[in-house]
């Protein structure tokens, strides 16, 4: 053969394999990228529970799942799993540890799939949050809670989420979404006695979204009408005397009292 046949010949081979499928079951074999859900976050708290799982594609039949978590240079977590999600409980990760998930996978097809994701286990900012108290919340008066640390000029994109039930029934009327914000305000008389709601605080700081516990608050219907003043458990129409308050202490009261003086 001359130089020129030879040619020829090379390209009718390379039609016959195209055609045959070879070289696509050749590309068969190449890791492609899939979409890991939750694994978009760099840093996460030690309370909270990660869980990763593959949302694209969808027709995997096969799944492995490598993580490998160190603080400092001792290993703390090393596991493989074969399964579709890969979930880390909470407070198993302490602060200052690094994790690396691999995850490899493939199809019917036989087509192969793989993915990378590291995060770290941070501490999350210390939250405060203004207007909390253990005593019941009065539906006759408005309540405002605020997070006043971290402050808003350190935040990003803060939500509030507000749940309120009654006797374990979860109900629609004080229910709230507030975005952008991070105080809330319970008015007066949308509540009704004995409601509970829970209001939690999330945002995001230094690239760590945030979510604050839960705090309740207990609602309940103030024990006296209004003009009325409550001392000791009683409603009085008008401020008494020393005299008075002394006729009805209770000796819970009297021992408080004479320590308070022996105090003085």
């Amino acid at each position: 053969f001359n130089t020129l046949n030879l040619l020829k010949l090379l390209t009718i081979l390379t039609t016959l394999l195209v055609q045959q499928g070879l070289s696509q079951r050749f590309l068969e074999g190449t890791p492609l990228p899939v979409t890991i859900g939750g694994g978009d976050k760099l840093k996460y708290s030690p309370h909270e529970p990660i869980t990763l799982t593959i949302t694209n594609p969808t027709t995997l039949t096969q799944f492995l799942w490598k993580a490998k978590c160190l603080q400092g240079t001792t290993v703390v977590l090393e596991k493989s799993i074969p399964e579709k999600a890969l979930f880390i409980g909470a407070f198993t990760l302490q602060p200052t540890t690094a994790c690396t998930i691999d995850f490899s996978g493939s199809d019917a097809a036989g087509q192969t799939y793989a993915k990378q994701v590291q995060f770290s286990i941070v501490l999350p900012p210390q939250i405060k949050v203004s207007g909390l108290h253990p005593e019941p919340y009065l539906i006759n008066q408005d309540h405002t809670l605020t997070l006043t640390d971290p402050t808003k000029d350190t935040i990003t994109s803060p939500k509030i989420e507000v749940t309120c039930f009654n006797a374990g029934i979860k109900l629609t009327r004080g229910q709230a979404t507030v975005l952008d914000s991070v105080s809330h305000t319970f008015v007066k008389d949308t509540l009704q006695d004995k409601d509970l709601c829970q209001i939690t605080f999330s945002f995001t700081k230094d690239g760590q979204l945030v979510n604050s516990p839960p705090f309740k608050l207990q609602f309940a219907q103030p024990l006296c009408a209004p003009g009325q003043f409550e001392i000791s458990g009683l409603c009085i129409d008008k401020p008494v005397s020393y005299t008075h308050l002394r006729a009805h202490e209770t000796p819970e009261h009297l021992v408080c009292r004479l320590l308070l003086e022996k105090k003085k």
